[in-house]
């Protein structure tokens, strides 16, 4: 018993750190910007950092963020997603390394995807990129996306990780919280 819940606890604190690893931060020091949190909107993430260094670092930084997260869920087992999937999205977006600095959990919660539901991905793809489309915002494209994926959760859950794959959703938003602000009021 002891050792089953020492496991779990590795796990979680294992994807806890994998997650917080600050991938934006760090592509954007070794190209010469001591500390990417001093420019645009302040965070890590892959826009942020696109709106500094230049576009093909956004798909450089949103692909290692999702790899990470997807390659820890992939190998960790099935009965510690629903930890492991709150530990990355925390991680992400509450680094211990930046002393609770982060992104906002998008790249994260779109690898955990990849390996639990791919088909997900899709129409929030085809919602993210129309939203950039019309809205010329990635964050308020990316708020709309994550609306339509709790939607889609809502009414399709995963049984054994509902709660979990729902709470990152609904963190991810709260951490993009000024577009969804932004889309209430029509602005």
């Amino acid at each position: 018993m002891i050792s089953e819940v020492m496991c779990i606890g590795l796990w979680v604190l294992l994807s806890y750190i994998v997650g917080a690893i600050p991938v934006g931060f760090l592509i954007a020091r070794v190209v010469g910007i001591k500390d990417i949190t001093e420019h645009g909107s302040g965070t890590i993430g892959a826009t942020n950092v696109a709106r500094t260094l230049g576009m093909r670092y956004f798909f450089l930084v949103f692909f290692i963020d999702a790899g990470k997260a997807a390659l820890f869920l992939y190998y960790a087992p099935v009965s510690v997603w629903h930890l492991s999937i709150i530990g990355l999205m925390i991680g992400n977006t509450r680094s211990l390394f930046l002393c609770g600095g982060g992104g906002k959990g998008l790249a994260t919660l779109l690898g955990i995807l990849f390996v639990i539901k791919p088909f997900f991905l899709i129409p929030f793809l085809v919602i993210w990129v129309a939203g950039i489309y019309v809205l010329r915002s990635v964050g308020k494209s990316s708020t709309c996306g994550l609306l339509l994926l709790l939607a889609m959760f809502i009414v399709w859950p995963i049984m054994h990780i509902w709660w979990a794959l729902c709470g990152a959703i609904m963190w991810s938003l709260y951490c993009h919280r000024m577009y969804l602000n932004k889309l209430l009021h029509g602005e």
